[in-house]
């Protein structure tokens, strides 16, 4: 009986140990879930918080005084991707998707992280350090390398190497920064040529036109090398050569590729500034990076006197006058150390080489459609005739010409002027370069 009672309770009992059983997962589950919960939403608050943070920093921005509109428009337009993607984090409701949350968290950290530096970069522009009067007629020069949609931030920055930024989701604008201590040099405006180069070599599409080319002309080079190649990798035979593009044969060419184009656009960006400028880029690249810096080589740039004759080249092209003894002043920075990157090095330098006379007759066409400005050698002799005078350059005077004015002219022409201590000869002479640059934005805004 006490059997069968047993039994009979047990047998009634089971259903009970299931739901506990169930409860207790269910519970469990819950619980993870809300912890998931509880931890994405810690997340997304985290991604909230950062781009509040960036946003008051974008308002306090705003309210410093702009020199020009253009620093101040991309402020606004960061600040509205910004708040954009601020909305979009806060609508997720509290039951949104994990994944959902977590990809816009993430999202929102790549645009702060991109910005930010940006950020900097245009507060920077609005320091005094800059010589403000270089922008209007830089800016027109940028309008007529790039079209006249371009809208252009110069700041000065704590690197010595100029360069240029360019956001692919803020077309249209080009941030130059040039380096702090040479703020109050105006004689180097010049190399700001260079740097419009790389929009106007990604505006005309260049790396696509030469890519192919310089997939063909290094893998011909490497037949005609094969010895030395074969050394090197001797696993690759000329048959398995013969399919270039297997992952086992391309590894052994596509770095030279990729420093080819790399060597293509820098040259490329040369040409642009010496077109513009004439001698004046020609100083201006001496006076920056030569003899040279005694670290090894960049792949990604000819070597110093490959590119000082690539601009001898050049400038012969263009009826320019080259400095001969800058050949004998420069001096190339030490090869990277190792055979196979000696010869990757090397495919590389050939190519560019190869394509040289391409990209001078590429700029040249350019400069012909759009009927760049150039530098004249009688408007010059004029400028330096008034610097002489210390008078500003004359009004039919162009950027470039007054650039080269001021490297050509000889402060020692002062020397009668016995009320004029010699050290300050070149400030007074960088001042009257920068009035000369006043009195063009001047001519321009009042036509």
């Amino acid at each position: 009986m006490l059997a069968i009672s047993v039994s009979h309770s047990h047998a009634a009992r089971q259903p009970i140990n299931t739901r506990l059983q169930n409860l207790a997962q269910r519970i469990l589950i819950d619980g993870r879930g809300r912890a998931r919960s509880i931890s994405h939403q810690k997340l997304r608050e985290s991604a909230i918080h950062r781009l509040r943070a960036f946003l008051f920093e974008a308002k306090r921005l705003k309210t410093k005084p702009f020199p020009y509109p253009h620093a101040k428009e991309v402020v606004e337009r960061i600040e509205r991707k910004v708040i954009e993607c601020l909305a979009d984090l806060e609508a997720l409701p509290a039951s949104a998707d994990p994944e959902t949350i977590k990809t816009g968290c993430s999202v929102s950290l790549r645009l702060v992280m991109d910005y930010t530096p940006l950020l900097g970069f245009i507060s920077r522009s609005t320091s005094t350090r800059n010589s403000f009067e270089t922008y209007g007629p830089l800016l027109r020069l940028a309008h007529a390398v790039l079209g006249p949609s371009g809208r252009l931030v110069i700041s000065s920055e704590w690197d010595y190497t100029p360069f240029v930024l360019l956001y692919g989701d803020l077309n249209g604008f080009v941030f130059l920064g040039l380096p702090a201590p040479e703020a109050g040099n105006p004689k180097l405006t010049s190399i700001a040529g260079h740097e419009l180069g790389h929009p106007l070599w990604t505006d005309k599409d260049l790396k696509n036109r030469y890519s192919a080319e310089i997939s063909v002309c290094i893998r011909n080079r490497i037949e005609d090398t094969w010895n030395e190649y074969n050394m090197l990798f001797p696993e690759i035979s000329r048959e398995k050569f013969a399919n270039p593009f297997d992952p086992q044969v391309s590894h052994t060419w596509l770095l030279s590729w990729n420093w080819a184009l790399r060597q293509l656009e820098e040259t490329f960006c040369d040409l642009v500034g010496l077109v513009l400028f004439g001698e004046a880029f020609l100083h201006a690249c001496a006076y920056l990076i030569g003899p040279n810096t005694g670290r090894l080589r960049s792949p990604e740039y000819p070597n110093l006197r490959r590119r000082f004759e690539n601009l001898r080249t050049a400038a012969g092209t263009f009826d320019y006058q080259f400095p001969n003894e800058y050949l004998e002043l420069v001096q190339d920075d030490p090869a990277p150390q190792g055979r196979e990157i000696g010869y990757s090095l090397s495919l590389a330098d050939f190519a560019l080489q190869r394509f040289f006379p391409s990209l001078i007759e590429e700029i040249g066409k350019i400069a012909t459609e759009k009927h760049l400005p150039k530098p004249n050698y009688t408007r010059i002799r004029a400028c330096c005739e008034n610097f002489k005078n210390m008078i500003p350059a004359p009004k039919e005077c162009n950027l470039a010409d007054i650039i080269n004015a001021a490297w050509k002219f000889t402060t020692s022409q002062w020397s009668n002027e016995k009320h004029i201590a010699e050290s300050d000869h070149a400030r007074i002479l960088s001042d009257l370069v920068l009035k000369s640059f006043e009195a063009i934005e001047i001519r321009e805004r009042l036509r």
